[in-house]
């Protein structure tokens, strides 16, 4: 699936809601760490840390996660194949591929090679090129084949998960124009999906569209766009807290206003725990009364890469608070009125290229906080 990307330009700076890929392309932060290649140089997957498979899933080379009951069925379910690859036998009706992949007969001669090297199209019996179709109600696809005309401008699947009519996409151009039947999705300024096939897990638009903003409700006041949430500086409650997706990569909380005691926790300040949020890239919960960064409230953020916490009211930071922001990039501490940081809490952020302890309240500064920190740029 190729996207249309923001094409690079030198020194680009995307826009607060997009991951920079490492070739100067701006994505959707929804498309970061999904499993699919969406950056032209891969970099959107590079460093994704995911939860481990079960002892008897079968594991895709992307590192999604599939019951046993998935391999080898024909059906490709892993997005790059692997889960029908190397497979030791297949059913006697199946042709099995030189790459053990176990192919239904039904693919077998029909114009698209699925097989190395195209052994499923060998001593096949086409239409002549140029040759119109036997079937007068019938279109033939670019690769000689004919198929129903309901399939023009239809991106539909059988149940192996192969494009049904033109397998070689040729009936999937020039949709721009074309009407959609009520019961279907229209792409943007593309072909059409089936209702089934939007918010399915699998992206079918050319943008990635359809898996946008599935399972989704906007808190009030909040403005949202897919995966990214601005919720700062709005009246703020748990009911609101509760329509925060776990997999929301980018949130700004900041300067809410949630009625509780000065001086709180994260937890008790937006009603949630930021440890839940495994895939974030951009935090911010700035200008909360925070106090204490008490229980690990970053644990497991290994994707985090712009946390703001400054402006609240935190006066320590302890060793703990930042293990395991590994690929952090940005903090800004600034306005804590902080009196003291332990001599390892910034130990675990290699990747950490700007830091902001400013306007705070350290009367002395051990500068084995900042030993390894080696990639820090701005201090």
């Amino acid at each position: 699936m190729s996207f249309n990307l923001l094409e690079p330009e030198e020194n680009r700076v995307c826009p607060p809601t997009s991951f920079r890929c490492g070739s100067g392309h701006c994505i959707s932060y929804s498309f970061y760490c999904d499993h699919r290649n969406n950056c032209p140089d891969n970099s959107d997957e590079t460093h994704c840390i995911f939860p481990s498979c079960a002892n008897t899933d079968f594991v895709c080379d992307n590192n999604r996660c599939l019951e046993p009951s998935s391999r080898c069925n024909g059906i490709t379910d892993c997005a790059d194949g692997t889960d029908e690859l190397k497979c030791v036998q297949c059913s006697d009706t199946f042709l099995r591929c030189s790459d053990g992949k176990c192919l239904h007969p039904k693919y077998i001669c029909d114009g698209t090679s699925d097989c190395p090297k195209g052994l499923d199209e060998v001593n096949c019996h086409f239409n002549s090129l140029g040759a119109v179709c036997d079937n007068e109600d019938e279109i033939k696809c670019d690769n000689e084949i004919c198929v129903d005309p309901k399939y023009v401008c239809m991106l539909d699947y059988d149940e192996y998960g192969n494009i049904l009519g033109c397998r070689d996409r040729s009936l999937l151009r020039n949709c721009d124009a074309f009407q959609c039947p009520s019961h279907t999705y229209k792409c943007l300024n593309s072909f059409c999906i089936t209702i089934k096939s939007r918010c399915d897990g699998t992206i079918d638009c050319e943008n990635g569209e359809d898996e946008l903003n599935c399972d989704v409700t906007c808190p009030k006041g909040c403005t949202c766009t897919d995966l990214s949430f601005n919720c700062s500086g709005i009246d703020w409650d748990a009911d609101k807290a509760a329509l925060i997706p776990s997999d929301i990569r980018y949130l700004n909380m900041s300067s809410v206003s949630s009625h509780t005691s000065e001086g709180a926790s994260i937890a008790e300040t937006i009603f949630m725990n930021p440890d839940n949020f495994t895939f974030i890239v951009v935090l911010d919960i700035s200008g909360n009364n925070v106090k204490e960064l008490m229980d690990q409230p970053f644990e497991k953020l290994y994707h985090l890469k712009t946390l703001y916490i400054h402006t609240n009211q935190i006066t320590t930071i302890t060793d703990d608070v930042f293990k395991d922001l590994i690929q952090l990039k940005y903090l800004d501490l600034h306005g804590n009125g902080v009196k003291s940081i332990d001599e390892m809490a910034f130990s675990e952020l290699a990747e950490l290229e700007y830091l902001d302890i400013s306007a705070n309240d350290i009367e002395q500064v051990d500068t084995n906080i900042f030993m390894d920190l080696t990639s820090l740029k701005t201090l």
